[in-house]
């Protein structure tokens, strides 16, 4: 009774959702219980896979808080932007499409990430992560060493979206609750 009480709280607090090429897709959501926010994980096959489900909270995947915003690193691991002010990576494991926990990105942002992208792969430096947050900062993290490399300040409050361009890896666009866009 419990989990279907929380299930439901979920399903009024859905978060994000990320599809892959293959139409396959993660969704998420934000519950809070007592006074701390948990996150929970989907991953389907396809719109006809979410729909036959007559269960969802049998499927979920509890996150250790509150999720914002989720991106595709690539075909099997998700970026997960949380409301403790990290990025947790999560991997899709077959057989059963089950997602686990494989770490943190942390010691970057001072307060909630809100948004998360992922850049196209550079020359040298492969793939990066950027995710900004409501301590207005983007930044920029290195998958290899799980650390950021670059922190810049680039909004007064709240850095609520971003995006990457589709060739650059080193140009990516956001928008703030300060009305500006850099």
């Amino acid at each position: 009774r419990v989990c279907n009480q929380l299930f439901e709280m979920a399903m009024r607090h859905l978060e994000a959702v990320a599809c892959r090429s293959d139409g396959s897709f993660c969704c998420t959501s934000s519950t809070l219980t007592g006074n701390v926010w948990d996150g929970g994980l989907w991953f389907f096959d396809n719109w006809e896979h979410y729909k036959q489900i007559p269960n969802l909270d049998m499927y979920v995947t509890a996150t250790r808080t509150g999720i914002s915003d989720i991106k595709w690193y690539d075909n099997l691991n998700l970026i997960v932007a949380t409301d403790s002010g990290d990025l947790e990576i999560w991997q899709l494991i077959a057989p059963g499409n089950e997602l686990e926990n494989k770490g943190y990105l942390t010691a970057g942002h001072d307060e909630m990430v809100l948004c998360v992208g992922v850049t196209c792969e550079g020359e040298e430096e492969g793939r990066r992560v950027i995710s900004g947050g409501a301590d207005g900062r983007v930044i920029l993290w290195d998958m290899i060493t799980m650390k950021y490399t670059k922190s810049h300040k680039g909004h007064v409050g709240w850095l609520t979206s971003l995006d990457t361009h589709p060739t650059q890896s080193d140009v990516f666009i956001t928008v703030g609750m300060d009305s500006h866009m850099k």
